[in-house]
């Protein structure tokens, strides 16, 4: 995996992408700058910025709260007190009835 300088500052302008992005509508290139992002990336919480905006991106998507929720829940992995992820998860799983999972 390589490491690149200013890592919060790489993830801060995926972020930005992917806003912008997002406003367009470009799933696939949203996947593909997560996967870009999430390839570089080597702080977990780094990685969590970038999943917490495509899961958000994902759930704006009608029939993607599944994988929204699967983002969720490798971040959840990966850093398990995350308030953000628990947050998102918890609302995500009461809108779309999967409340049992709770």
């Amino acid at each position: 995996m390589r490491q690149f300088p200013g890592g919060l500052r790489r993830v801060r302008l995926s972020e930005h992408a992917l806003d912008a992005i997002r406003t367009l509508g470009d799933e696939e290139r949203v996947v593909g700058l997560v996967n870009r992002a999430l390839e570089t990336l080597t702080s977990p919480s780094d990685r969590n910025a970038v999943r917490l905006q495509y899961a958000a991106f994902l759930e704006g998507i009608p029939g993607r709260e599944p994988d929204a929720a699967s983002v969720l829940r490798t971040m959840l992995q990966e850093q398990p007190g995350h308030e953000q992820a628990t947050q998102l998860l918890t609302k995500l799983y009461e809108r779309i009835g999967f409340d049992e999972n709770l």
